[in-house]
This record gives C-alpha cells, structure tokens and sequence, in this order.
C-alpha cells in the first residue's frame, strides 16, 4: 500500500519489515524523519494562525489524502496526531498503516481487519466504521474524519464530544446525532475570528463532510479540497446548506418509526380536513341555493301583494262609483292592510279614495254631479277633488308624486270654482226659505 503513495504531504516509507524478539514477531517500518513536528492542531494553537493560515495548511492536508485517493487507498485513521506540520509549516501524512486499498484484488490483500473488526481512533471514526450504516469504507470515509479535524482546528473542540464512551455507546451516540446545526457551527467559528460569511461558508463544508450518509458528503479528499481553494480565493463554494426535504429525509431515516407514524397521522388529518372541506363547500353551496330560491320567492310575494294593492284600489274604486258603499269601504280595507306593498312614495290614492268614501258617496250624486243636499263648500271641494283624482288615477295609472301634486291641485281649483257655482244656485232657495220661515 505504502509503495504506492509518493507525494510531498505524505511522510515516506523508506523500508519495512518484521522483527522478532521474546514476546514473538511484529513488524516494522522506517519512514521519514519530520523535524520539529506537531500535531496540526498543536501547530496552529503555537504559531497564533488565522483561520485562513489554517485553512491553507489543511488544504494542503486535502491534497495529500486526494493523492491516495486518485491510487485507490484510503487512509481509515485520520486524526491531528497523524497529520504533522515541520518548522516550516509543511504538513505530512503519516501512519498509513491500516490504510486499505479500494482497487479490484488488492482490496481483498488488505482487508485482513474483516467484519467485526473496528480500525482506526474512536472520536475521528465515522458512522460506517462504527457498523452504523450498511455503506463499505471508502474515500468518503476519510472525508467525515478531514471535517472533524477541520472542525476541531477552526472551533478548537470537535463537534461530538466521544472521550471515554466505548464503540457501542459512540455508535449509539452518533446513530442519534445529525449533522451539527449550522447556526452552531458558525457561532464557533466567528469566535476564532471568523467574518459572519466566512464562518458560513465554512460551517457549510464542515456540515457537508459530516452528513451521516456517505452520499451526501463530498465524493472524495479532492472535491474538499478544491472547495477550500475556492474559499480561499474568495469564490462562491460548490457545498450549500441542506433542503427543507433533505433535511426530512435525513430525519425520516434516522427515525423510522417515529416518522412512520408522523406520516400516519399527517395523512388522517389530511383525510379529516379535505373531508370536512368537502362537507363544508356542499353546505355552503345548499345555504346560497336556499338563499336564492328564499329571495325568490319573497320577490313573487311582494310583486301579488303589490297585484292585489292596486286590484283592491280599482275595485274600490268601482264600487264607490256604483253606490256600493259597504262593498268600497270592504275593500278599501283590504287595500289599507296591503299598503306596506305599495312603496315608499305610493298611498295618496288611499287617502283620496277614502276622503271620496267619508264625503263624495253622501254628498255628491253620482248621476248628476250635483250634491244632493246643502253642505258646506270646502266639504264638496274635497269631495270633487277625491273623486276626480280618483278617476285619473284609474285611467292614466300610477303616476310620480310631482304628477299627482299637479293633478290635486289643477282638480281642486275646478272643484273650488264648480262649488261657487253650486252655492250660487243653492242662494234662491234659501232666500226662499227664509222668506217662508218670515
């Protein structure tokens, strides 16, 4: 595996071997002395590094796990102890010794730690090393353990804290555990001295490197890295922020059957509501048809109370002109009651026609026009003003208040002057009668 890997951030293996002594036989390797060498973490802490000296220190890091990667080997054991920096502040890859190649038959040659065999630090392991995940161990892997290291060089702490649990507690722990939140992480990295869209932009590949599914993280060292110098050099990165739906996808696999049974529920209040809504529309459409058919039928009640108004006038009206004074006044009743049907401006046919009833029925004949016995002028003048109003009206029908105004006041001035005449005829026969009475 190691023969494979030349690279400048990769620590050299000079030669291996075994070596055998009373306890049995191990083996060994020599590999390249790093001088003055510190963890990354340790590095950056002495050196007072900003985030982006740190940043460009790990990018390097990338680069020499992306370089095994692109020859088919994954590390399984990235950690900052395994990741020194010399005094010049050139980093080095070291401890490739359970590194697994990922290419056809010499996959098979280095898989000797098969099932059940756990390899590699507890805190930097991912979920698929843990057994969480059915996923295989491959340059994804080494990818979730480059977001925590970069997140523990950036915050100074790692996200999940794993110190003393042993592997069935850390994979219980992380098996209930997403990705950190992204407000977090960005409040851990403006504490370091990060700007607010710095320290973004960072947590969204920090968060992209840890999703729990090898699929949504990046696909190898080499797309971390590239996204780094795109920060770096102040470009937009290729990671974003999870969708709302990714995100429920997310929580749907890691809870099934509470998400099973949230479906559920969601579904039979969907049912409940679309259900109700049905229900409601056909009431509401019933209420306006009722609505509809109620108007209706007040509007034919009040066009035969308005019918029955003006038949009762009319017939009233006839009656009085045939002597027929009980059958008027009958009727005219009738015609009172079904005032409220007559409008707001009608009913002065009402009036006349009674005024008409009270005087010109006991005073006036009918045949002649003559009263039929002494009364006071103002009494005829009423009475013939009333039944002549009366007449029009039958003939000419309803007219606008303007209109009956004039047709009063033109047949009260022919019934004043008709009354002079009519008293005039009647001076003779009082004279007589005083005469007679002398």
């Amino acid at each position: 595996v190691l023969a494979r890997l030349r690279h400048p951030h990769i620590a050299q293996i000079h030669t291996f071997g075994t070596f055998t002594t009373a306890g049995g036989t191990g083996p060994f390797f020599v590999m390249e002395f790093v001088p003055d060498a510190q963890s990354i973490t340790a590095f950056a802490a002495s050196r007072g590094l900003g985030n982006r000296d740190r940043v460009a220190v790990f990018r390097r890091v990338c680069g020499a796990v992306a370089h095994g990667h692109r020859m088919g080997v994954v590390h399984r054991d990235l950690k900052p102890g395994n990741i020194l920096v010399d005094r010049d502040g050139d980093p080095k890859v070291i401890d490739f010794g359970v590194a697994r190649l990922t290419d056809g038959e010499r996959a098979a040659a280095t898989a000797a730690t098969g099932a059940g065999d756990l390899v590699g630090t507890l805190r930097y392991m991912s979920p698929e090393q843990l057994g969480i995940d059915d996923a295989v161990v491959d340059a994804r892997t080494d990818v979730y353990a480059l977001g925590l290291v970069l997140h523990e060089l950036l915050a100074g702490e790692l996200p999940y804290d794993l110190r003393g649990k042993t592997p069935v507690e850390a994979a219980c722990l992380l098996a209930a555990r997403t990705v950190p939140p992204l407000r977090e992480m960005c409040g851990r990295f403006r504490s370091s001295g990060a700007s607010a869209q710095d320290a973004e932009q960072l947590a969204v590949m920090v968060g992209k490197c840890l999703a729990p599914q090898p699929a949504s993280r990046y696909a190898d060292a080499g797309s971390l890295e590239a996204d780094l110098g795109r920060w770096l050099d102040g470009e937009p990165v290729m990671a974003r922020p999870p969708t709302l739906a990714e995100s429920l996808v997310r929580f749907a696999r890691k809870h099934r059957a509470a998400s099973l049974a949230a479906c559920t529920a969601a579904a039979a209040l969907l049912a409940a509501v679309v259900g109700i809504s049905w229900f409601s529309l056909r009431a509401e459409l019933r209420r306006r048809e009722a609505v509809a058919a109620w108007r209706a039928a007040d509007e034919l009640t009040a066009d035969a109370r308005r019918q029955l108004y003006t038949a009762s006038l009319m017939l009233s009206t006839e009656a009085r002109d045939r002597g027929n004074v009980n059958e008027a006044r009958r009727l005219l009743q009738k015609a009172v009651d079904l005032r409220d049907a007559a409008g707001p401006r009608r009913g002065i046919e009402l009036d006349c026609l009674a005024a008409s009833l009270d005087d010109a029925i006991a005073v006036i004949d009918p045949a002649s026009g003559r009263p039929r016995v002494p009364v006071p002028v103002r009494v005829f003048v009423a009475a013939m003003a009333a039944r002549r109003l009366g007449a029009r009206h039958r003939l000419r029908g309803p007219h606008s208040a303007p209109a009956r105004h004039d047709d009063v006041d033109g047949t009260h001035g022919a019934a004043w002057s008709r009354g002079h005449r009519v008293r005039r005829q009647l001076r003779p026969g009082r004279r007589h009668r005083r005469h007679r009475l002398a």
